[in-house]
């Protein structure tokens, strides 16, 4: 991600580190930006991604 900046789009994909290996496609929002960390938001757009959710819940994640 090269010069980011807040509110740029970006396409990516990661694969989930489970079993399955499940390739996650998603679109994502720059919200805001510190040195060579960046935090992001999902797009609401996207489709419902149950692996990813289930892979979050099961990592002791929590949803908003």
């Amino acid at each position: 991600m090269a010069n980011g900046e807040i509110d740029d789009v970006y396409d990516i994909q990661f694969v989930l580190n489970d079993d399955r290996q499940f390739i996650i496609r998603k679109e994502i929002t720059i919200r805001r930006t510190n040195g060579h960390f960046v935090g992001a938001e999902f797009s609401h757009q996207d489709k419902y991604k149950y692996e990813l959710d289930f892979y979050i819940s099961d990592h002791g994640g929590t949803f908003e």
